[in-house]
């Protein structure tokens, strides 16, 4: 039930780091991931102007939900790891992303790496 950056890391431990990034492809992708002591992915929100489908609702949390648990644990820097995990995703016979390509998930994840703070900072702010 969580739809913000800020009640994601409500959720997280407050010396791990958020990362934040967009990416525009053909879409506006948006990510917001919390990273672990170990840079592995603890959490991640996937939104952006993107239609994904299965959507979300009231008994599945949707395409994005799943995507954003296959993501949890992998190195927020293994682009191959990162890659195939979307890729397999987006395979499923049910996954419609039109004029979405695996590696627009891939890159803003691999930029929000590049743009952290502490979660604890975020949340001083917001």
């Amino acid at each position: 039930n969580r739809v913000s950056t800020a009640r994601m890391c409500r959720q997280a431990p407050e010396d791990y780091a958020l990362g934040q990034a967009a990416f525009k492809a053909r879409k506006l992708i948006n990510i917001s991931v919390i990273i672990d002591d170990e840079e592995r992915i603890d959490d991640i929100l996937i939104g952006g102007d993107l239609y994904i489908r299965p959507q979300p609702t009231i008994t599945s949390g949707g395409v994005l939900e799943e995507l954003a648990s296959e993501l949890q644990g992998i190195a927020v820097t293994d682009e191959e790891a990162l890659l195939e995990t979307v890729q397999r995703v987006f395979d499923r016979p049910e996954t419609e992303a039109p004029g979405i390509e695996p590696r627009d998930i891939v890159e803003p994840i691999l930029r929000a790496n590049n743009n952290t703070m502490p979660v604890g900072e975020y949340l001083a702010d917001h």
